[in-house]
């Protein structure tokens, strides 16, 4: 199986399976067209499986992009491409369903934390956190907020 495959299956299935509002999806069987689309943003660009992982999103049927946040230009330049949208952390907190961070490493802890408070679910890359203390506390706020907090793993 392919990373990005992987990937793709990881997100629906893990997103799928813990969404608790009603009506988030419309479930139809007989076309995907009639399904709801699962809104997802980005906080932050700055970690090398970040475009990969937008790669995905952009060409997944399941997934509506409402945009990526990041503070630093010189990372949204190297980001620019047609149809991508840059927002603020405040819009992407009030649109987007689940948050992939792709940030800066020392900035994982932090913005998982945010993006569960506004009660997203969580798509975090690795390194998660810099001890298993706030690791655990992150885990801990998932499941208080029946989030799911998901890590991120490639193949080799």
């Amino acid at each position: 199986m392919k990373r990005r495959t992987f990937l793709r299956a990881s997100l629906v299935t893990g997103a799928l399976a813990a969404i608790s509002k009603p009506n988030l999806l419309e479930v139809n069987s007989q076309s995907s067209q009639n399904k709801r689309r699962i809104k997802v943003g980005f906080l932050g660009m700055s970690h090398s499986h970040a475009s990969g992982k937008l790669k995905v999103v952009l060409e997944s049927p399941e997934y509506e992009l409402v945009g990526l946040c990041e503070p630093e230009s010189a990372v949204r330049d190297r980001n620019r491409q047609p149809g991508i949208r840059w927002i603020s952390e405040d819009k992407l907190l009030s649109d987007a369903e689940v948050i992939v961070v792709e940030s800066e490493v020392s900035d994982h802890a932090k913005h998982a934390r945010i993006a569960l408070e506004a009660g997203a679910h969580v798509h975090l890359e690795k390194a998660p956190t810099d001890s298993m203390a706030s690791f655990r506390a992150l885990v801990d706020l998932a499941r208080k907020g029946n989030r799911i907090l998901q890590m991120g793993y490639m193949w080799r």
